[in-house]
């Protein structure tokens, strides 16, 4: 069923139909547009950060969103305050965290796993979380990457709402522990050389236990994951114009010659052609 479907199931709860309305107001609302590219190189100092190897959107439905981290240099604090309309693109590789929202804030965020992309609908004590098929979303939110213009970038926003305004949505349910110290490993540490054995340790399971949780989640192993997002990433910062050298070390590559075996045995081609 389309997310619209979806709402009678929750229109006991007064907070989360109100939150499904401002999200069907907010393609007619949108204003500006921010885009936050790759400028931290490692956790800011002070900031309980992550990042994501792939693009995410944050949206303010009403209020103000803040989101904190960005593109001011390593070691840095900044922040943007999204008002109602505002949207912020995060490119991969940006060091960023999402502050608590204040009574009377709203706001829609959506990102991408190997095999969905999920939504949250939120405000000050009230969240919707739901997952929608990954295509063609993702094909939508790579057309605000390449926007060139604010008048693109808000068209390509907008039709990435109404996309998921129609798609068949599933509810997610509140995260098992174990995984989600498995996926705040990928998150917060995949600029380290960490591996599928470090990542399962995250859980504090037995391997088998967390590997099946992984795997039922993710839809792939925790070695096939790291794996992608890393590859994702990587190609993300070349396309950035990143040194080779630099975007291996913030991959979690300890050399740049393992990176570029890696990236010639899964991709067929060295690092250096996949830039620009």
């Amino acid at each position: 069923m389309t997310l619209a479907a979806a709402m009678p199931i929750a229109a006991y709860d007064h907070a989360i139909r109100r939150l499904w309305v401002q999200l069907q107001g907010l393609p007619q609302r949108l204003k500006e547009v921010h885009v936050w590219s790759a400028r931290v190189a490692a956790p800011p100092t002070g900031v309980e950060a992550h990042m994501h190897t792939v693009p995410t959107l944050v949206a303010c439905l009403d209020g103000v969103a803040r989101v904190t981290g960005g593109p001011a240099g390593r070691g840095a604090r900044h922040a943007v305050d999204l008002g109602p309309g505002d949207a912020l693109l995060i490119l991969p590789g940006v060091w960023h965290q999402h502050e608590p929202l204040r009574p009377g804030s709203s706001c829609y965020s959506q990102g991408f796993q190997a095999a969905f992309s999920d939504l949250l609908l939120a405000e000050h004590g009230a969240r919707l979380w739901s997952k929608v098929p990954i295509d063609p979303c993702r094909h939508l939110a790579e057309a605000i990457v390449t926007a060139t213009t604010p008048s693109e970038r808000r068209t390509a926003v907008a039709a990435l709402i109404e996309q998921v305004l129609a798609e068949p949505a599933e509810p997610l349910g509140r995260l098992h522990p174990a995984l989600s110290a498995m996926i705040s490993a990928l998150w917060h540490r995949l600029h380290e050389p960490i591996t599928a054995r470090d990542v399962i340790a995250a859980s504090g399971l037995g391997r088998s236990q967390a590997f099946a949780l992984f795997q039922d989640y993710f839809g792939e192993s925790p070695k096939r994951a790291l794996t992608r997002q890393r590859l994702e990433l990587a190609r993300a910062l070349l396309s950035e114009g990143f040194p080779v050298t630099e975007v291996a070390a913030r991959c979690g590559f300890p050399t740049r010659a393992t990176f570029t075996r890696l990236v010639r045995r899964e991709l067929g081609a060295p690092p250096s052609r996949l830039g620009g």
